[in-house]
């Protein structure tokens, strides 16, 4: 597939595929393909028995090595939330309890969504191995509902203005995960078009 010539068999690359050795031809070629990728392929079995070693590999289905080496493909926003602080000014926890609604409500697409917008990874880890912290940051200035909730992937941080209601929360945090995919969108606040505000 990188572009590499290989003769298919002895003298292959001066044999003319004909009526007659066509079939040949297929199954020589089907072989070569299934086998290009074998060196990648050992490479990555060998990292999985260091994980698991022993032969357990072959114990697992697919779906328990996915979720085992990535994380269940369902975001537990309880789970996240155990593994949860918030910072700001008093007062604002009716805005951290809008959050909890607004995720508990969130389709699993949006859902994944937000993790890649708050932390870069679109799944959370195994209970047993999440170490990390999400922070959340409330901001406390005045007039918040133009703007959009900012995240720090490096830091597992949301900061989120302290919206007037849960309808605004949901609308600003939707249009952020669905259209703020760059990391380096400081300008973004200007790029929200007027009917959105």
């Amino acid at each position: 597939s990188d572009g590499t010539r290989v003769e298919l068999c002895e003298g292959g690359a001066q044999r003319a595929v004909t009526a007659e050795n066509r079939q040949e031809y297929a199954e020589l070629a089907l072989s070569a393909r299934l086998k290009e990728a074998a060196p990648q392929l050992q490479a990555m079995r060998k990292g999985l028995e260091e994980m698991l070693p022993g032969g357990l590999v072959e114990l697992l289905e697919g779906a328990e090595l996915e979720r085992l080496a990535a994380g269940s493909a369902a975001v537990d926003v309880e789970l996240l939330r155990q593994h949860t602080v918030c910072r700001g000014e008093d007062g604002h926890q009716h805005v951290v309890d809008a959050l909890w609604r607004v995720l508990g409500s969130m389709s699993q697409e949006d859902l994944a969504a937000f993790l890649r917008f708050v932390w870069g990874r679109s799944r959370l880890p195994q209970p047993s191995e999440f170490t990390e912290t999400f922070k959340i940051h409330i901001s406390s200035s005045l007039a918040q509902d133009n703007k959009l909730p900012k995240a720090d992937t490096c830091f597992f941080t949301l900061n989120l203005p302290a919206y007037s209601s849960e309808e605004v929360l949901r609308a600003r945090l939707l249009y952020a995960i669905r259209h703020c995919t760059d990391m380096d969108a400081d300008l973004l606040e200007a790029a929200i078009p007027h009917a959105a505000r």
